[in-house]
């Protein structure tokens, strides 16, 4: 089974969680009662978007926290009028202890047709990982132990082998065996050593045919989460860790999506989990870049899991940008492409649109996670979050005004 390209392992600059919504009943005899939340208890909220043309025209490439005053951004600024000699500047910025800094990487430049594709990757407080796809596919990465005062290049090939996902260490997917467009037949998670940056294979790999993605995150327990399907039946399965991927547990998403594109699941382990679907084959997939086929939900850890939401042609929303957010009080605000939030109170049953001008979130945004929480950017600004609440806003292009 195809899933997709990779011969060394990928993060996202821009990642694209996908979430579905609509109004439909679960599964008729399997609806299992949602966990209660406490009374009173605050919904998630998305904070305003901030004014256009700020920060000199820089925007964040890539962003990624080890947690809330610890992380790295790389931000670019490319010509205006496409001119294919111009070149496209980045540069990197350091959040060492609550204060960012410029930082330089010697990344190559990128003529202006090229645009960037650079990604950074925490791994640790002052440890980072930069790859850069935009001139050659399989230079080297670079790697910093110090908060980019130095940097080491790292080969990309897998080397050797890791019981466990290090601590403050994202997995990555790899494939050592594409084909001339890339595919890869059979991705293996692997995750990077955070004391070298050499990146090592799972020595105990999820027991399904895995689909990579673009960027895999624990929840708030620490509970990994992956997708694939079952290597005797082709079912959709989900597969999590406990113990940072020594051991691995699988469970079903009832039904026959057809061709999924991506498999997310978010929530509190204790409450309710969900796992967003979205399928190429969808009515919606011509004309959106993130097609929803449906929302499932568990409230046993996700042993099991119910179907909350299905697609029908003609409901509005039928897009998401980034990861849902679950607040408090158990609601789930959903951010879509066309610049709209959605909001369902009902544990997925149902949405509706969102009634606050913060829900606004101004256009081109979408949220993920990261350790540091939800992470959202708009242009150069960087927003985090750990509840979904409350934000704190971040400028990482402040130290570059001193050389426009």
């Amino acid at each position: 089974m195809r899933h997709g390209s990779l011969r060394y392992p990928v993060a996202a600059a821009a990642l694209l969680l996908l979430a579905g919504c609509g109004p439909e009943a679960a599964d008729a005899g399997r609806a299992p009662a949602d966990v209660p939340y406490p009374v009173g208890a605050l919904p998630p909220r998305l904070p305003a978007a901030g004014p256009p043309g700020e920060a000199g025209g820089w925007d964040v490439l890539s962003a990624d926290f080890h947690d809330t005053t610890h992380g790295f951004a790389l931000l670019y600024r490319c010509p205006q009028d496409g001119d294919p000699v111009a070149r496209c500047e980045q540069r990197l910025s350091v959040l060492d202890d609550g204060g960012w800094a410029e930082r330089t990487v010697p990344l190559p430049p990128a003529g202006g047709d090229d645009g960037v594709s650079a990604v950074v990757t925490s791994l640790g407080p002052r440890t980072a990982l930069v790859t850069d796809y935009t001139v050659d596919r399989d230079a080297p990465g670079l790697f910093t132990t110090d908060g980019g005062r130095t940097w080491t290049k790292v080969d990309r090939d897998a080397s050797g082998t890791t019981v466990r996902i290090p601590d403050g260490v994202s997995p990555a997917f790899w494939c050592d065996s594409p084909d001339e467009n890339m595919d890869c037949e059979r991705p293996r998670l692997a995750a990077h050593d955070p004391a070298t940056g050499r990146l090592r294979v799972l020595a105990v790999q999820p027991p399904l045919d895995l689909a990579h993605d673009w960027r895999v995150e624990p929840l708030a327990d620490g509970t990994w989460w992956v997708w694939g399907r079952d290597p005797a039946s082709g079912d959709l399965v989900v597969a999590s860790s406990r113990d940072d991927g020594r051991s691995w547990r699988t469970s079903r998403l009832a039904g026959d999506p057809g061709d999924v594109m991506r498999v997310d699941v978010f929530g509190t382990t204790g409450r309710t989990l969900y796992a967003s679907l979205a399928r190429e084959s969808t009515a919606t997939a011509e004309t959106t870049k993130n097609p929803l086929s449906a929302v499932y939900a568990s409230t046993d850890g996700g042993r099991t899991w119910d179907r909350r939401w299905t697609h029908r042609q003609g409901r509005a929303p039928w897009s998401a940008l980034g990861t849902p957010l679950v607040g408090a009080d158990g609601s789930l605000l959903l951010v879509t492409e066309d610049d709209r939030v959605f909001r369902s109170r009902d544990g997925a049953r149902t949405f509706a649109p969102g009634g606050s001008p913060d829900d606004a979130p101004g256009a081109g945004r979408w949220v993920w996670r990261t350790r540091a929480g939800y992470l959202l950017t708009d242009g150069a600004t960087i927003r985090l979050s750990a509840d979904g609440t409350r934000w704190s806003e971040h400028h990482p292009a402040e130290p570059f005004g001193r050389r426009g």
